[in-house]
């Protein structure tokens, strides 16, 4: 059979006189053939039909899909977006011929460092009510889990100015800069204060502060809902040297208080994650926010 031309999308429709058709077309030097079953119009992208090529027919593919969705669901608590899912597996940087459960701990990874308004599900038991930032609403209980990502982590424990100081120590190379650890030495200084000293740098980190707390955090849903959250307790997993700018968290009914969410360990789950550009820009600005802050109040 002569190659078709390989189009950067196809377009196959269902002939209601004819059984289910096939097509096929010379791919990457060899022949592929679908089958594509019970569906009026499907446009369907090359790189799909190498998957398709790979498992057999489409309806392999939309079963792959289908397990990987339950599996995120049931290990995570997130409902993942269709469009996103299909997207990343028609991809070129998705894994081939690999269990559905080793593509779910990919796509999982692939989560987590994305934007999750574009990532997950918007139906309405996913994410936050209108009514969430309200202040004239004295008590709100969050049913979920619903997923968020953190947009600003504050650290509210601690003054303004010992986070800046403690900035400029790392500025000065008196800390901890990624997995470098820098000491300082002093001559003829007492061991004990010595010993501090080295504790200190130890604890110490790039973002300039261990930051003890609590914290208040500004976080979004997959709806683009922001709201303001406020550690109550301490939460494993939750201080700015370990919490990433669109990391993602998981409420699980929280109260909300005059349009505060509530945080505790028992209502949040920390999953983790980052997205890059926006952890990156938010640490390079952070000393100048700080600064900003100390003006306005001493203005």
């Amino acid at each position: 059979m002569g190659a078709e031309r390989i189009e950067s999308t196809w377009c196959l429709r269902r002939k209601e006189s004819d059984g289910p058709p096939a097509t096929s077309t010379a791919l990457s030097g060899g022949l592929c053939c679908c089958r594509v079953e019970e569906l009026p119009r499907t446009f369907v992208s090359l790189s799909t039909l190498c998957n398709i090529h790979a498992h057999g027919d489409f309806h392999s593919i939309m079963a792959s899909s289908d397990q990987i969705a339950a599996q995120i669901l049931s290990t995570k608590s997130l409902s993942v977006s269709p469009t996103w899912l299909n997207a990343f597996l028609s991809s070129g940087t998705a894994p081939r011929n690999v269990p559905a459960s080793a593509l779910a701990k990919t796509a999982t990874f692939r989560l987590l460092a994305s934007d999750i308004r574009e990532s997950l599900s918007k139906h309405r038991s996913c994410v936050l009510p209108t009514n969430v930032t309200n202040p004239n609403v004295q008590e709100l209980r969050l049913h979920g889990p619903i997923p968020v990502q953190v947009l600003d982590i504050e650290d509210i424990g601690t003054s303004l100015w010992s986070q800046i100081e403690a900035i400029e120590r790392v500025e000065r190379g008196e800390a901890i800069r990624g997995r470098e650890i820098v000491r300082t030495i002093a001559v003829g200084e007492d061991p004990e204060v010595s010993e501090n000293n080295r504790s200190n740098n130890n604890n110490a980190v790039a973002s300039g502060n261990s930051g003890s707390g609590p914290h208040r955090l500004m976080i979004q849903d997959a709806a683009g809902t922001v709201a303001i959250g406020v550690e109550m307790q301490r939460i494993e997993g939750i201080a700015l040297e370990k919490l990433a700018i669109g990391a993602k968290l998981l409420l699980r009914n929280p109260t909300v208080a005059r349009g505060m969410v509530l945080l505790t360990p028992g209502s949040v789950t920390v999953l983790g994650g980052k997205i890059e550009a926006l952890d990156k820009s938010w640490r390079e600005g952070r000393k100048a926010r700080l600064l900003e802050k100390t003006s306005c109040l001493e203005g």
